[in-house]
């Protein structure tokens, strides 16, 4: 079956070219691979070359009326309770595709995880993303992925880190 081409717009090359420009003010070194058209976590990986665990996945999610960006280790799966918890939210769920657009311009699986000023909205990353040496994302495109040192991601995101998720396996 034939690959769909991703869809190019104004908005997914702008928040590429935002994010590289936040990297290189900040002298981050960093890596932009070139791929197929994913749509997975797992396909990113494969894709990359990494692990599962070195991907960073970015959900959107409206806790109490509130949409907030969640930055998570790929390998893990986010922990509702654990959500609600750290943000008091007695209801959360995911955005839908239409809600995505509106508030990003993107498509699901082409989220990045970047709070303002690339993306408006509050980012939390789970803490174990803290434990990594290096990291990727999709950085408003799904045929795009940059790498660099979790380290550095952590210190231009600037998320706030909550435990989010449990080890893989618990």
């Amino acid at each position: 079956m034939a690959q769909s081409l991703p869809v190019m717009d104004d908005r997914s090359l702008t928040v590429q070219a935002a994010i590289e420009q936040l990297l290189r003010a900040a002298a981050v070194s960093f890596e932009v691979l070139r791929h197929p058209l994913v749509r997975t976590a797992r396909e990113a990986a494969r894709a990359r070359g990494l692990p599962l665990s070195a991907g960073i996945k970015a959900l959107v999610v409206k806790a109490d009326g509130e949409f907030v960006l969640l930055a998570l280790p790929a390998d893990r799966t986010l922990s509702s309770r654990f959500l609600r918890h750290h943000l008091g939210a007695r209801r959360t769920r995911f955005a839908d595709a239409g809600e995505l657009a509106r508030l990003t311009g993107l498509e699901p699986g082409s989220i990045p995880p970047f709070g303002a000023p690339v993306l408006d909205l509050e980012l939390h990353a789970d803490r174990a993303l803290a434990r990594d040496r290096r990291v990727a994302f999709t950085p408003g495109r799904a045929d795009r992925s940059i790498l660099l040192a979790a380290a550095d991601w952590l210190r231009v995101a600037r998320p706030r880190l909550l435990e989010l998720t449990a080890a893989p396996g618990e």
